[in-house]
């Protein structure tokens, strides 16, 4: 028994400047109303500016072979043509969106050449709108790309069959992947990202669909493949370190015992590194062997129960994310099947059971019924699944045991999950967690709650709670054989009385009855127990309770109860259930005393600080903390729970503060924000997070019922080789789960052996490093560092002196040592003896072959032979050019890879490592482009450039400044200059800028008159409204002015003029059009009801009898047209000589038009 709780320490060409002519001809109303008449609309194409874009040019400015990192300030970039990074620049983008105009071009969008790109927190978007492009959104060319976290590459809707719709890495380049995202970019089975042969990959962390590469890559830590890793021939992965995730690997050309993964320098791969790897096309398993991890050809199902026991037994322990996947074909079950403590997926398929026994049982690990068809054969009465610990899940599967049930789950805790299952049998439980998401079954009998979705249909009787996360959609039938409370809502679903009817008891003596957003069982007759709201009528209903067993408590509602007082539980099994309960003072504890004490959704605090113990559980009693329930308290020298003795808790809530423990803890789920203490059984699943740690007093040891799942810190007053933790329930504690314990206790240490954790002393002897002797070879430990006296956690560094002609290779054990850049090796955090073995290995000479190059002299330099290289010695060269060259621009490459000149243009390759090929590239020297700036200003306005500004003397991607003096602004006239046809506006001060110029350019200088649009008001009330975006003061010469009237008369009465000329309106919008002029808009207003003779202008009009009689000037073949205010022709007609007579059209409003004239009429 625990007394105490101890703590863990935790361009521009000449151009006339025009004033506009205001006295040029009109355009006549006949013909803008003809155009719309004919509902012609005409658009022009917006050509697009030939601008470098605000991105491109930042990176421009960055010099050649130059570094920056480019903050994009969480801005968006959009990007209308290919950007480009280029001329060694090493370039960082940060916290910004790059993303690709929708009418964009088709091609790669981001190139890099000769260059260095490194993503961080940059979203690279080749936008979803763009459809059939035709390459990457990245391309690498002898480049290398670094993408790290917050990074996402996305949407790039290839046309075809290329390489790579997200990064294509040449072979000459690398890329890197630390973090990030890469996605939505059609692979066409070459990968999202595509590493031509010779390129290097390597992705230690972030998230790729896929990967294609025409070599070896290397992988590790937390990288991701959601798809596949294709290897594009005879080509492995390389390790550098444990996976967190399982990579598919298409390897184009596997076959038994081709090598799949091999370990990088500094790793060794395990057993454990195996489960991490899986076939993509589900053709090969693969095995460790040698060191490697290779094919191993398996067949495509399991036809026998030998054969799936025997794939089970040699399968790796897995995980929860990484079962073992077996593919069932026709199994017959006549001895059994066993899983102890692995992770195993069984896919397709039937299994036959024809054994009066467990035909599956899972002992701890956990199992995934896939797609399979589980039945019985004959009239067997086996159980089809029992499960003793684990996790079982069920998908889409039938499980038909006939009178044998359907699962039978024991003593040990574990959990069972269904989706889309049907169970035709009962599914018997004690101690497991079930949740029953979709699917049948034929009855759930079960001594804990069920969690259920309402769409699972139980065809005969429940006989335990149900937790009900949705809507019931088919009527539920209980026996309750403990507690009285038959459902309640789970996971945000309120259990509203609107549901009632769909509970029904089997149990005539009882009826259903819905309280609190619970269904309760009540006995017909009597009741059941009120809601509990005061601390004096609970402890009155305690009083009053049955004795009760385990599995039939007494449940006792409450809402919100407040304690003052100690509360006793004795002898007495009771459930809390709902509400809350609040403890205010230290006095007011919980003890209870034999029985039980379930807490069962309900939230128990203790609001007082104090030390001291807060629950007691003592004589054997009970403490059971559902996965509904809370329990908390505020400080940390509480005993929040404390179990003595031959008592027990068992949790699956959330508790926050300590717990002390002399008798049995199971934590099955749940959290413990504190820290646990014990001196007894305790009994930990892996899902289970301890913030602060565990303390172990004299022999108590932690019993692992799963996985760990947390990082837990363990402080433990054993002795030395003392067990502190062991697995259980079937599961195995391998020794690849060691690093999920920390010892905290000062010189002590936790070790692996056996499927155990021990605790051993750490011994204060010192260490030391030896190694064997070999001729010529001398081991000099550096200063400060001796090699036979070393300190626990001391480090060790040393030179190693050899022959120049020969290499070394220093392992500890099997794992190869390596210097840094000076030649200094480094053992790390020395924990025992270490013994070296030194080997001499001789050097390979290798040969640089040398190009030959009109106008240049290449040639080694003096003491370097171009036909003999030692291995990893450097090689100099030189290339000078011949005269008339001395200007030409040399690009030199080394397989491939770009490297530059030193001094006296002399080459170095740094550490040959195998036979290389030097090519060059040579460029003639370019002859720098001059624009010239000219312009010619005429009457009103003069262009003056800027000081400093030349206009013969202009050199490509500079700027050219100028401003405009003109009296026009005076005069109210607008400025306004055009640069190929684009508006160029001026800063606030006036100056006009042309930046970045690298092509002849236009500049048009135009002087806008002002006028304005007058309104004269009729004596009738009417009024105009200008248009949104016109204003009748400031009409620019040449636009349209358009506006509406308002007035309660109806346009046909309205007679519209604009300096005379009739206007007439399209949806209720008059328009003067290309305005030369001040304009005075007039109106009147006809109220007359009988037709009218107009005359105007030497035009009359008049009806006569049925025909409509025009006098007018002297015409010769003029159309004449009638129309309806909608715009319809109703009547045409030919005017010739003076007078002209028509047919009169039907009742109605027109307008009559011909050239020259325009007018309304009423027909009545």
């Amino acid at each position: 028994m625990l007394n105490e709780i101890k703590c863990l320490n935790s361009n521009i060409t000449y151009l006339h400047m025009k004033k506009i002519n205001t006295s040029q001809s009109k355009r006549t109303s006949f013909l803008i109303w003809l155009m719309f008449l004919g509902g012609v609309l005409i658009s022009m194409p917006v050509k697009a500016q030939s601008t470098v874009s605000e991105l491109q040019q930042l990176i421009n400015d960055v010099p050649a072979n130059g570094t920056k990192v480019l903050d994009l300030g969480g801005k968006t970039y959009q990007q209308a043509d290919l950007l480009e990074i280029t001329g060694g620049r090493n370039i960082t983008l940060k916290n910004g969106t790059l993303l690709r105009n929708n009418f964009y071009s088709p091609g790669t969008f981001v190139h890099v050449m000769d260059s260095y790109l490194t993503l961080e927190s940059v979203v690279v978007d080749g936008n979803e709108k763009n459809k059939d492009t035709r390459g990457p959104l990245i391309s690498l060319i002898s480049s290398e790309l670094t993408v790290k976290a917050g990074t996402i590459i996305k949407n790039n809707d290839i046309i075809g069959k290329v390489t790579a719709g997200g990064v294509k890495v040449d072979g000459s380049s690398s890329f890197v992947m630390t973090g990030g995202e890469i996605y939505g970019c059609y692979d066409y089975d070459m990968g999202q990202v595509y590493v031509a042969k010779g390129g290097q990959f390597t992705m230690t962390g972030g998230t790729i669909r896929s990967v294609c590469t025409e070599g070896n890559a290397t992988i590790g830590g937390s990288a991701k493949i959601t798809s596949y890793f294709r290897l594009n021939g005879e080509y492995h992965l390389m390790l550098s370190s444990a996976l967190e995730n399982v990579i598919p690997i298409w390897r184009i050309l596997a076959k038994e015992g081709a090598i799949a993964v091999t370990a990088a320098a500094g790793y060794t791969l395990t057993t454990a590194d195996v489960a991490k790897f899986k076939d993509y096309q589900n053709t090969w398993s693969f095995d460790l062997k040698d060191g490697n991890i290779i094919c191993t050809k398996q067949s495509s199902t399991v036809n026998s129960e030998d054969e799936l026991q025997k794939r089970i037994d040699a399968a790796p322990i897995g995980s929860i994310g990484s079962p073992t996947s077996i593919s069932i074909g026709n199994v017959e079950i006549t001895k059994g099947i066993t899983i102890n403590g692995k992770y195993i997926t069984l896919t397709g398929g039937n299994i036959i059971g024809n054994i009066n026994d467990a035909w599956i049982s899972l002992e701890g690990g956990g199992l995934n019924i896939d797609q399979i068809k589980i039945t019985n054969k004959g009239s067997y009465g086996g159980l089809p699944i029992y499960v003793d610990g684990g996790r079982l899940i069920i998908n889409n599967s039938l499980i038909d045991g006939g009178e044998g049930g359907g699962i039978s789950a024991g003593f040990q805790p574990g959990s069972i999950e269904i989706n889309q299952g049907t169970i035709r049998g009962a599914i018997v439980n004690l101690n497991s967690s079930i949740t029953f998401n979709s699917g049948s079954a034929t009855a759930i009998l079960s001594t804990i709650p069920v969690r259920l979705s309402g769409s699972v249909q139980i065809s005969d009787e429940i006989s335990c709670q149900v937790i009900l996360t949705s809507a019931p959609q088919y009527k539920l039938k209980f026996s309750l054989t403990q507690g009285n409370i038959v459902a309640s809502g789970g996971d945000g679903f309120v259990l509203a009385e609107r549901y009632l009817s769909m509970f029904e008891s089997i149990d005539t003596d009882y009826k259903m009855v819905w309280k609190n957003n619970q269904i309760l069982y009540e006995k017909i007759g009597g009741g059941t127990s009120s809601v509990i709201e005061t601390e004096d009528d609970l402890q009155k209903a305690l009083d009053a309770a049955s004795s009760g067993t385990v599995s039939t408590p007494t449940i006792i509602p409450i809402k919100n109860v407040t304690l003052t007082k100690p509360l006793t539980i004795d002898g007495k099994y009771i459930t809390f259930n709902g509400g809350s309960l609040i403890s205010s003072n230290s006095s007011a504890k919980i003890n209870i005393k034999k029985g039980g004490l379930i807490l069962d959704n309900i939230a128990v605090s203790a609001g007082w600080s104090s030390s001291g113990k807060f629950i007691t559980v003592s004589s054997n009693g009970t403490l059971v903390i559902r996965s509904t329930a809370t329990i908390s308290s505020n400080s940390k020298d509480l005993n929040l729970i404390y179990i003595e003795a031959g008592s027990t808790l068992r949790n699956e809530g959330i508790i926050t503060g300590c717990i002390s423990s002399g008798g049995i803890l199971y934590l099955t789920s749940g959290t413990v924000h504190g820290q646990v203490s014990s001196s007894g059984l305790f009994y930990l699943s892996g899902t289970v997070k301890i913030d602060t740690g565990v303390y172990l007093s004299g022999s108590a040891l932690i019993t692992m019922t799963s996985a760990p799942k947390y990082l837990l810190k363990i402080l433990t007053d054993g002795e030395s080789s003392t067990v502190i933790v062991k697995g259980g329930s079937g599961f195995v504690l391998s020794q690849s789960y060691l690093d999920k314990f920390v010892c905290v206790t000062e010189n002590w240490q936790f070790i692996w052996s056996n499927n155990q954790i021990l605790v051993v002393k750490i011994q204060s002897t010192n260490y030391k490093v030896t190694w064997n002797i070999l001729s010529g070879v001398t081991v000099k430990p550096e200063s400060g560092y001796n090699a036979t006296s070393i300190i626990k956690g001391g480090d060790f560094k040393f030179t190693i002196v050899f022959p120049s002609d020969k290499k070394v290779i220093v392992k500890q054990g099997s794992i190869v040592i390596t210097p840094d850049v000076n030649g200094v090796y480094t053992l790390y955090n020395i924990q025992a003896d270490i013994l070296l073995t030194i080997t001499l290995v001789d050097k390979i000479r290798y040969t640089v072959t040398l190009p030959s190059q009109t106008g240049f002299e290449i040639k080694a330099v003096e003491g370097y032979d171009a036909s003999s290289v030692m291995e990893g010695a450097d090689f100099k060269f030189s290339i000078k050019p011949k005269t008339g060259y001395e200007q030409h621009v040399v690009r030199v490459f080394v397989n491939n890879a770009l490297i530059t000149a030193g001094s006296g243009s002399v080459y170095t390759i740094i550490n040959v490592q195998a036979n290389l090929i030097v090519k060059i590239e040579v460029t003639p020297p370019t002859i720098e482009e001059l624009f010239y700036i000219v312009w010619n200003a005429e009457e009103g306005a003069t262009l003056i450039p800027e000081s400093g500004y030349d206009k013969n003397k202009v050199k490509p991607g500079e700027e050219f400044k100028f401003h405009i003096v003109s009296d026009a602004l005076h005069k109210g006239w607008e400025i306004q200059v055009r640069v190929n046809g684009v508006l160029l506006s001026p800063d606030i001060w006036g100056i006009y800028t042309l930046s970045n110029i690298r092509s002849d350019k236009n500049i048009v200088i135009t002087l806008s008159e002002v006028f304005s649009v007058t309104f004269v008001k009729p004596k009738e009330d009417v009024k105009m409204i200008a248009e949104t975006g016109y204003n009748p003061d400031r009409v620019l010469v040449g636009n349209n002015f358009k506006f509406r009237l308002e007035s309660r008369y109806k346009t046909d009465q309205l007679q519209v003029r604009a300096n005379g000329e009739l206007l007439m309106p399209i949806n209720s919008v008059y328009t003067i059009y290309d305005i030369h002029e001040n304009k005075t808009i007039t109106v009147i207003v006809n109220t007359s009801v009988g037709n009218e003779d107009i005359h105007s202008a030497g035009i009359e009009i008049a009806i006569r009898g049925y025909k409509l009689c025009i006098k007018h000037p002297e015409m010769r073949n003029k159309p004449l047209y009638i129309t309806s205010f909608n715009g319809s022709i109703v009547k045409t007609n030919l005017l010739n000589g003076t007078y002209t007579e028509i047919d009169v059209p039907a009742k109605g409003t027109y307008i009559i038009f011909f050239e020259g004239f325009s007018q309304k009429i009423v027909i009545k």
